[in-house]
């Protein structure tokens, strides 16, 4: 019995999960804008200029990733 209940804690104890691992997301091209797909692999979201508007970057409480492209719009990559 004694060998029962130390197998299975060591069972339980060599089955934790491994720990979650870092995203690989390409890079956009030096001087290039990133496409959507690059930005969402970031945990972002596109922010589009609107043109003759005001100029809207991210939320008050996002960052920004990096200029982006959605299409032929430009656009910001915020998170």
């Amino acid at each position: 019995m004694r060998v029962l209940a130390v197998a299975v804690f060591l069972i339980a104890c060599g089955s934790k999960p491994p720990p979650p691992q870092k995203k690989l997301c390409d890079a956009p091209e030096p001087g290039q804008a990133m496409t959507e797909a690059q930005c969402q692999c970031r945990d972002g979201r596109i922010v589009l200029s609107v043109p003759r508007a005001v100029e809207l970057h991210c939320e008050a409480d996002e960052h920004e990733l990096g200029t982006a492209k959605l299409g032929d719009r430009d656009g910001w990559c915020c998170k």
